[in-house]
């Protein structure tokens, strides 16, 4: 694991504490899977990750081009990625964009796949223009 990624499993593991989430054990299993499905470490470097104060762990980019979230939970997956031009407004459409979700169980080698797939391309082609 690189470094942004174990910035934010630090993070995690911070949280898991401050709050005195149940299941720590297995949240941290869930992140640690989805930080390694990551093909390239620079993608998480805008990243933060905040507990959601119910059921879930959110990785959140909102930088000039990306409002995205990836929640991660004990069980599930949910993720929103907007790319464009992001004014930092909720109500306001990016160019594109894409939402999923997938149960952990089954697919815990790739359950971020689309997500990571989708930010890749978007990273890529916003650098090309």
């Amino acid at each position: 694991m690189e470094t942004n990624a174990q910035r934010l499993l630090a993070d995690v593991k911070s949280q898991l504490e401050q709050f005195y989430i149940p299941n720590a054990e297995q949240y941290e299993a869930n992140v640690t899977a989805f930080l390694d499905q990551c093909p390239d470490d620079r993608i998480l470097a805008d990243a933060t990750v905040a507990w959601d104060n119910k059921e879930e762990f959110d990785f959140l980019w909102d930088t000039k081009l990306f409002d995205c979230r990836f929640s991660v939970g004990l069980t599930d997956t949910r993720w929103h990625l907007w790319a464009g031009v992001n004014n930092h407004s909720k109500d306001d459409e990016c160019y594109q964009n894409g939402i999923g979700g997938m149960e952990i169980a089954g697919n815990e080698d790739f359950f971020a796949y689309t997500f990571f797939e989708s930010m890749e391309w978007e990273i890529k082609t916003k650098l090309e223009t």
